[in-house]
């Protein structure tokens, strides 16, 4: 699923995400998108 993030959103995905570049996922709002 692709979306728009806003800047709140990246700070947060940047902290969980464990395979950058794979998938950028924030499991606190259930999302996620692949690069």
């Amino acid at each position: 699923m692709k979306r728009t993030w806003t800047g709140e959103e990246k700070e947060a995905i940047l902290k969980d995400v464990e395979k950058p570049g794979i998938v950028i996922g924030c499991r606190k709002h259930g999302i996620y998108a692949k690069t």
